[in-house]
């Protein structure tokens, strides 16, 4: 059973069989919604298995949801993307008569990162003729990454052409704002929402043993900006201390790359892991260690804060937006060594209640939801 009235999402990434953690970011972003407003998720999925365009509805999901099955055709190059967007308009418009038959009406639509997304986003707000807000997470967009700046003329002036009809913006922090004004010049309203937290899963543990040895943890995708090497080499450099470092995350292949390199007994790696098993891990972990070269905001870093863990960081990008001396230690760029050194003396004079709490009414969904409903009361919506 779905609502009556609701938000209809556009995620640009969402879970699938493969990568089911892809874009968890915004399942946390809608589950925070859910709180203040009805809401149903729509996936356009490309198919080799369908001949027609099939709409699926899953009522019953954690965050309810339409998958829109789109025909793969073959073509020639130089007619593919004529194709595609024929097949996209085709999918919207079934879509559109879908949610008529089932007695649906759409308050708002409401995108998540700039590609593909916000051109779906365009193309449903004039078909349904309501107001559209967009939230971005997409790091493509910051100078670090550049990854916006490499696509071609065509592809940015397209969206730069389509990002004038949003009628609200918001950011997951002010430095992915600055970077998306960069790019291009928006009149429509904006905010910052930060990244959310299921603080029922993320919470402190007040029974943390402080018999073993001190703990760094490091939680990531272990792709090339999270610089995981230099952590591991930083810490080989740690003056005599009881430690270890725990390294969680990334593909089987490159975890066990990592591990088949550094067979240190104080090393660990642990492939990536359920949401319950990170809390675990942070619960039990003294500090968290980052050091990307760019963050938009990073998720793993609220959610060692709402588990009552402080994090070593680079002071780059967003990260000096939320974190600070009373639950971090932030470094300079390269300076992760003497970080780590550091953090034997400044972690324990750190309160674990304080940081938890502090973040769990940062970034609990319940706060997270009261803020977009903000936005959402400043249209008009409800």
């Amino acid at each position: 059973m779905i609502s009556r009235f609701v938000i209809l999402h556009i995620p640009s990434w969402f879970p699938t069989d493969e990568d089911p953690f892809a874009g968890d970011f915004i399942q946390r972003h809608m589950q925070a919604i859910q709180g203040i407003q009805a809401i149903l998720s729509v996936q356009f999925t490309k198919s080799n298995t369908v001949s027609t365009i099939q709409i699926m509805l899953n009522a019953e999901a954690e965050v309810p949801y339409i998958e829109v099955l789109i025909p793969q055709k073959n073509a020639l190059p130089f007619l593919q993307k004529w194709i595609a967007q024929r097949q996209q308009t085709k999918a919207i418009e079934a879509l559109c008569t879908f949610l008529q038959s089932k007695d649906v009406k759409v308050l708002a639509i409401h995108s998540h990162v700039l590609h593909p997304a916000a051109n779906i986003a365009r193309a449903l707000k004039k078909r349904l003729n309501c107001p559209w807000v967009h939230t971005e997470h997409w790091s493509a967009l910051t100078k670090e990454n550049g990854e916006f700046e490499r696509k071609s003329a065509i592809f940015r002036r397209f969206y730069r052409s389509i990002i004038k009809e949003v009628d609200a913006f918001t950011f997951v922090s002010g430095y992915l704002q600055r970077s998306f004004n960069r790019h291009f010049s928006p009149s429509a309203p904006q905010s910052i929402i930060s990244n959310s937290v299921n603080t029922t899963v993320f919470h402190l543990n007040p029974e943390k043993s402080s018999s073993k040895p001190f703990r760094f943890l490091h939680v990531s995708s272990l792709g090339e900006a999270k610089q995981v090497e230099a952590i591991i080499e930083a810490f080989d450099h740690i003056n005599g201390k009881d430690a270890e470092l725990w390294i969680v995350g990334g593909s089987e292949k490159k975890n066990f790359e990592l591990r088949k390199k550094h067979t240190k007994e104080s090393l660990q790696f642990l492939p990536a892991q359920s949401y319950e098993n990170i809390a675990l891990l942070m619960q039990d972990a003294d500090v968290l260690v980052l050091n990307s070269l760019y963050e938009t905001q990073s998720c793993v870093a609220i959610e060692a804060l709402c588990c009552g863990v402080p994090v070593i960081a680079p002071a780059v990008a967003a990260l000096p937006e939320f974190l600070n001396p009373s639950n971090s230690i932030l470094f300079a760029e390269g300076d992760i060594e003497s970080a780590l050194n550091s953090a034997f003396e400044i972690i324990p004079q750190l309160d674990p209640k304080n940081i938890s709490e502090t973040a769990a009414r940062k970034y609990s969904y319940t706060n997270i939801g009261k803020e977009f409903k903000h936005v959402y009361m400043e249209l008009g919506l409800i």
